[in-house]
């Protein structure tokens, strides 16, 4: 394990020791719009570290809350830092099993139904409950961006400044917020975007 003292303990965006500030460790399915999309993220008082699905393709939630048992294995952690699981519903049936293990590591959850799209689609409208695969959500969202979504290519400015949007759309579907996810169309990544920006 690496031990990190309290005036030098933090990890910057290439997981490297960094001086201030917690941090938020993030896992994700995907592995590259939910990277670019946590990179646009850059607060001051948080640093991020996202650990996406490698060359390996390793996509599946038990490999995604694999990586964050990796990280914190080798890194020290303060109290106040944090480690999120970032899914889809969309096509595990071990999800189940993984967010127990998530929640009983002290892990928290961000898991979106069916995909990590809908997240983006709540910067622009309010996802209709129709959304049922990630493709219809995809459709969706390449619509509502006029024609422009390009999930290996995101533009910051369709996303960055229509958060507080995005949030409150979010929690608007979010009719049962206590559970691991939301059952119908709708996400739960505004939680870490809300405790990246509260930083």
């Amino acid at each position: 394990m690496v031990k990190i003292s309290r005036t030098n303990r933090k990890v910057d965006y290439r997981g490297e020791p960094s001086p201030r500030g917690r941090f938020i460790v993030i896992a994700t399915e995907g592995r590259v719009t939910e990277k670019q999309y946590f990179e646009f993220l850059r607060y001051t008082n948080v640093r991020l570290v996202v650990l996406p699905t490698g060359e390996d393709n390793c996509s599946s939630p038990e490999y995604v809350v694999e990586r964050l048992n990796n990280y914190k294995k080798k890194f020290e952690l303060r109290a106040d830092d944090e480690l999120w699981l970032v899914v889809d519903v969309d096509r595990w049936k071990c999800l189940p099993a993984v967010a127990d293990e998530a929640l009983r590591k002290k892990y928290k959850l961000a898991i979106s139904n069916p995909c990590f799209e809908v997240w983006l689609l709540c910067h622009r409208q309010i996802p209709s409950q129709e959304l049922k695969s990630c493709d219809d959500v995809k459709v969706a969202l390449r619509k509502a961006l006029g024609g422009s979504y390009n999930g290996s290519n995101l533009n910051s400015a369709d996303f960055i400044e229509s958060i507080d949007q995005a949030t409150q759309t979010a929690q608007q579907l979010d009719t049962s917020p206590k559970n691991r996810w939301p059952v119908d169309t709708g996400t739960h990544v505004y939680k870490v975007v809300q405790s990246i920006r509260a930083s």
